[in-house]
């Protein structure tokens, strides 16, 4: 079975090139992430790049160096926020703006701190699930409270069912309201790189040249092209909508709107949040809804070529079941990666000991050398399937804003 696969691997430490797409579709698939052509920090915007542009981010760059540049200043703000959030990489990786990531800025693996490469199943990063942006009651109890009560109201009224990109939305909005959260500043990061807001950008602003330089990355027509972003618009209106309407909620999420032009704000507001959710988000079998903003992870870019996806994000539980039959337990294999550093070589005990089994940790795939920027999957089509259907190459590429490879 595939798990078994992923266990070998991790317990032998032996890769098969020709394996590689299938063990990064773990049972945490990653639909998101970003990649920002010509852009030092935040998500790719379709309004601030050319189609050309974005066509030319995926190119693959030279990142052998363990020469890796200084951090820039939103590079430290990240790496704090992670901290806040409890990660813990003990220095082996780190999120750098540098023209050597594919998207101008990456996560790298760490030469200047790592003794040698990272190993086929090395643990290089781990992540408390209590961390991951998820609509869960327990985060905003009376967020969720509302949104329940809303969402059976508009049942009741036979409008559209409130989906969960506009729910883990109303969670982001509350957790940028409130000040103390570590998401606030990870939040306002997304906002400062520019999110391509496609939902609340008028459909006639497009050119023509525009729609054709979309048709012509997506394999598709510019007819094709605006149908789809209407039904995207449409989609989001009535969502957003249904989601205001709820009584006293507009207050919760820190709007306040008494005429038409604060409620055009907060619909531009909405729409940047709720497209920086679509192209974040991960598919997580154990979130609410089945989503979730990971952090750390959400920073980490695709690659075209699929062999150059080096990691894979993958749950305590999942490693605990793939490697039950090895002397070395999950606990051991942590305070084997994270001895020192982060202030674990002195608590480190106490720590593993905390561990849940929804917690993820971001594991290497194959070797990966001092100075290699970390990738992995935004799709799980594989290589050896024809090219998902035109509508799916479609909305891929206005979801992240670069057409992914296929088999062609």
């Amino acid at each position: 079975t595939m798990m078994m696969m992923i266990a070998r691997i991790i317990q032998n430490k032996v890769l098969l090139r020709c394996l590689l797409p299938l063990l990064l579709l773990t049972t945490f698939e990653c639909t998101s992430t970003t990649n920002t052509p010509n852009n030092n920090w935040g998500v790719h915007a379709l309004s601030s790049a050319t189609p050309k542009q974005r066509a030319q981010v995926q190119q693959p760059l030279s990142t052998s160096s363990s020469k890796l540049p200084l951090p820039t200043q939103k590079d430290k703000e990240a790496e704090e926020c992670f901290k806040q959030c409890n990660i813990v990489t003990g220095n082996k990786i780190k999120v750098l703006t540098t023209p050597l990531s594919v998207a101008g800025r990456g996560v790298f693996y760490n030469g200047d701190n790592a003794e040698a490469e990272a190993k086929v199943g090395d643990i290089l990063a781990f992540i408390p699930f209590d961390t991951v942006l998820i609509s869960s009651p327990s985060r905003y109890p009376e967020l969720h409270s509302k949104l329940m009560e809303g969402m059976k109201v508009n049942d009741e009224q036979k409008r559209k069912r409130l989906e969960w990109p506009i729910l883990l939305t109303a969670y982001a909005l509350r957790a940028l309201h409130t000040a103390s959260s570590s998401w606030s500043k990870l939040i306002q990061l997304w906002q400062e790189g520019g999110i391509p807001n496609y939902v609340s950008r008028p459909l006639d602003s497009y050119s023509e040249e525009e729609l054709n330089d979309l048709a012509t990355l997506a394999r598709s027509t510019p007819q094709k092209i605006k149908d789809t972003l209407h039904v995207r618009i449409q989609d989001f209106q009535e969502q957003a909508q249904g989601l205001l309407q709820i009584e006293g909620l507009q207050e919760m999420l820190g709007f306040d709107c008494n005429d038409n032009n604060d409620k055009m704000i907060m619909q531009q507001f909405m729409g940047d949040i709720y497209c920086g959710i679509l192209s974040r988000t991960s598919q997580l079998s154990n979130a609410p809804n089945g989503y979730g903003v990971v952090p750390l992870k959400d920073m980490i870019n695709h690659h075209n070529d699929l062999f150059k996806n080096n990691v894979a994000l993958i749950s305590i539980r999942t490693i605990r079941k793939m490697t039950s039959s090895s002397i070395i337990s999950v606990e051991e294999r942590l305070m084997q990666a994270f001895g020192g550093g982060d202030g674990i070589n002195a608590k480190k005990k106490e720590w593993v000991q905390s561990i849940k089994e929804d917690d993820l940790c971001l594991v290497a795939m194959r070797p990966i050398q001092p100075g290699e920027e970390l990738f992995l999957t935004y799709t799980g089509w594989m290589l050896d399937q024809d090219e998902p259907p035109e509508e799916t190459r479609v909305w891929k590429l206005l979801q992240y804003g670069f057409p992914l490879a296929y088999r062609k």
